[in-house]
C-alpha cells in the first residue's frame, strides 16, 4: 500500500466534563447538593471542560473514500450518462469531490458515482 492518505468516518463514545452552576433554596450546602445531584433542580447554565475528554471506545470505523487530490478518475454520471467519463480530482470535501477534465467541465459529485482508475492508488 502507497503512503497516500485516506479519508475515514471513525465514530466513537465520548465523556466530557461539563461544569454546571445550580441555584437552589436549601437549608444546608449538603441538601443543595442533594437537590442538585437528585436531579430535582435544572441547571441555570453549563460550559464543557475542554481538554477533559475521556475516549470509552471506538465504535466503527469506515473507509469514506480512497481518493486523493490529483488521482483520475471515472465518474458515472446519473444524469443519463450524458457527463460521463475520465476526470481528474481537484478538491475533496467531506462527502463529495469536485472533478474536472481536460475539456474544462468541473462537477462536484458524491464519492459513490466515482471510481479511482486502476493504477492511480
Amino acid at each position: 500500500m502507497s503512503g497516500k492518505q485516506r479519508r475515514y468516518r471513525v465514530e466513537a463514545l465520548e465523556r466530557f466534563l461539563m461544569r454546571t452552576h445550580y441555584y437552589v433554596d436549601a437549608k444546608s450546602p449538603e441538601e443543595a447538593e442533594r437537590i442538585c445531584k437528585g436531579g430535582a433542580a435544572a441547571y441555570e447554565d453549563s460550559e464543557f471542560a475542554e481538554g477533559d475528554n475521556q475516549w470509552i471506545e471506538t465504535v466503527e470505523v469506515e473507509l469514506i473514500h480512497m481518493l486523493n487530490v490529483g488521482d483520475q478518475v471515472h465518474w458515472q454520471d446519473p444524469d443519463d450518462d450524458l457527463c460521463s467519463g475520465v476526470f481528474v480530482v481537484r478538491q475533496i470535501k467531506s462527502e463529495t469531490a469536485v472533478i474536472g477534465n481536460d475539456k474544462g467541465s468541473v462537477a462536484e459529485v458524491p464519492f459513490c458515482e466515482i471510481t479511482l482508475i486502476e493504477g492511480e492508488a
